[in-house]
C-alpha cells in the first residue's frame, strides 16, 4: 500500500551511501517477511485498528528522527549522517527500521489473510505476495535513487539536503493525516 512505500521513501531518502541503505533495506524486508510469516503461517492475529494506526505512526516517527537527527548533524561543520561522529546513530536507525517493518509485516499479512487463501497453496501464495512486494519496493527505491541524484546533480548537495528535509516534513503530515483518520475516523 502506499503507507508501505512512503515509509520506504523515508528509509531511502537519508542519502545513506550504499552499504548501508542496503543494510536498512534488508531489514525491512526480513522484519515485514518475519511477521508476514508469522500471520500466515503462525496463526498470529492482531487487530487491525491496532496495526493500521501504528503504520502510519512508524512513518512519523522515523522521519521526524531524521529530521531530528539531521537537525543535530547541521548544527556541526561538515557533519551527516553517514559519517555522524556518534557510531550509534546508523543501529538506532536500523533498530528502529527493523521494528517498524515488523509492523509493517502485520499489515501486509492482514490484507493477505483477508484474501482468503487456500491452506494448500499458502507457501506458493505467501512467496508470491512477498516477491511481488520486493519487486515494487526495488522499483521505488531506484526511482527515488534517481530522482536525489537528479537534484544532487541540479542542485548540489544543499538541494539535496532541502529536499530531504521537504520530503521528511510531507511524510511527516502524510503520516499524520492517516494515522488520525485510522484512529478516528476508521
Amino acid at each position: 500500500g502506499l503507507d508501505h512505500l512512503l515509509f520506504l521513501l523515508v528509509v531511502v531518502t537519508i542519502g545513506w551511501g550504499w552499504k548501508r541503505l542496503f543494510t536498512a533495506l534488508s531489514l525491512f524486508t526480513v522484519g515485514h517477511a518475519l511477521s508476514l510469516a508469522a500471520v500466515v503461517w503462525g496463526g498470529l492475529t492482531v487487530n487491525p485498528r491496532i496495526v493500521e494506526p501504528t503504520i502510519a505512526a512508524s512513518i512519523v516517527g522515523l522521519a521526524l528522527f531524521d529530521w531530528w537527527m539531521g537537525r543535530r548533524s547541521d548544527s556541526r561543520p561538515d557533519s551527516h549522517l553517514d559519517s555522524h561522529p556518534d557510531s550509534q546513530i546508523p543501529y538506532l536507525r536500523f533498530s528502529l527500521i527493523f521494528a517498524c517493518s515488523l509492523i509493517h509485516g502485520l499489515g501486509l499479512g492482514n490484507a493477505l489473510a483477508a484474501l482468503g487463501l487456500n491452506s494448500a497453496h499458502q507457501g506458493i501464495s505467501m512467496f508470491g505476495f512477498n516477491l511481488g512486494i520486493e519487486l515494487g519496493q526495488l522499483g521505488v527505491t531506484l526511482l527515488a535513487l534517481m530522482v536525489l541524484a537528479g537534484v544532487r546533480s541540479l542542485f548540489g548537495l544543499k538541494g539535496l539536503r532541502t529536499a530531504t528535509l521537504v520530503s521528511s516534513v510531507l511524510a511527516v503530515l502524510l503520516g499524520s493525516a492517516w494515522f488520525v483518520q485510522r484512529v478516528f475516523l476508521a
